[in-house]
C-alpha cells in the first residue's frame, strides 16, 4: 500500500514538472499568447514630452526645504500654485481644500480638467480620473529635510502631468490632479490623512471615482 502511495505522489511530481516545462515553452516561444496590446489613444498621441529639466528643478526645490510642519508647508503651497499657474492653468480651476488636524489647518491642492471643471458643489454627479502625489515630508532631525524621492519626486511628477494635461484639450472626461498633504508620520493610515479627507469630500460630493494613480518614489535626482 505505501509502495503504492509513493508510486502516485512520484508521477503527481512528475506530471506537475511537465506541466511547468510546456508552460515555460509556452512563454518563451509563444510570447504574444501572454502580452497584451493597448489600444491606441488619440489624446496621448498628442501629448507634449515632459520636461527632464522641470522634473530635476521641483525635486531639488522641495527637497531643499522644510515641508513638515503646517507653516513649513505653505512656502510649498505657493510654490505648486504658482508653478500651476505658470503652466496656463486658470486660478478658477485650481482648489484649495481646507482641513483641520487637531489645532492646525492642512491643505490638498486640486486641479480641475474637462467636464465639470469648476463645479465644486454638493451633489454634482459624475465619474472622474485621479492622480494624487503628497507634498509633505517626514523627518527625525529637524536639521535636515528630507524627501527628495518621498515624496518630491511625485510632487515633480505631476506638475508635470498637470503642464502636459493643460496643452491637450480634455472635454470628454473629468480628471483631478491632488497635491496632498499629511500622508506621513503621525498621520500615516489615520483618518488625519489628506487622500482621506479628499476621498470623504468626494463622497459628499457623490463623485464617481473611476481611476485613482498615486505618485509615490517615482525617480531619483542625482
Amino acid at each position: 500500500m505505501f509502495n503504492t502511495i509513493k508510486k502516485h505522489k512520484k508521477l503527481s511530481v512528475f506530471v506537475i514538472v511537465i506541466a511547468l516545462i510546456i508552460a515555460l515553452y509556452s512563454i518563451v516561444t509563444q510570447p504574444l499568447l501572454f502580452s497584451y496590446q493597448f489600444p491606441q489613444n488619440a489624446l496621448f498621441a498628442k501629448l507634449p514630452e515632459a520636461s527632464a529639466a522641470a522634473l530635476k528643478q521641483h525635486v531639488k526645490f522641495l527637497s531643499e526645504h522644510d515641508r513638515t510642519t503646517p507653516s513649513k508647508q505653505e512656502y510649498i503651497i505657493d510654490y505648486i500654485i504658482k508653478k500651476l499657474i505658470n503652466s496656463g492653468i486658470e486660478k478658477k480651476a485650481i482648489e484649495l481644500q481646507k482641513y483641520s488636524v487637531g489645532n492646525d489647518y492642512y491643505y490638498n491642492i486640486i486641479v480641475h480638467y474637462g467636464k465639470a471643471t469648476t463645479d465644486t458643489t454638493v451633489g454634482t454627479t459624475g465619474k472622474k480620473y485621479i492622480i494624487g502625489a503628497h507634498y509633505d515630508a517626514y523627518s527625525r532631525l529637524p536639521s535636515i529635510f528630507p524627501g527628495a524621492d518621498d515624496n518630491a519626486s511625485g510632487v515633480a511628477g505631476l506638475l508635470e502631468i498637470a503642464r502636459v494635461l493643460k496643452q491637450v484639450p480634455v472635454t470628454d472626461r473629468a480628471i483631478d490632479i491632488v497635491f496632498y498633504s499629511t500622508e506621513e508620520p503621525p498621520f500615516f493610515r489615520t483618518s488625519s490623512m489628506g487622500s482621506y479627507q479628499h476621498a470623504k469630500n468626494a463622497k459628499h460630493r457623490r463623485n464617481e471615482i473611476s481611476v485613482f494613480k498615486h505618485r509615490q518614489f517615482c525617480c531619483h535626482c542625482v
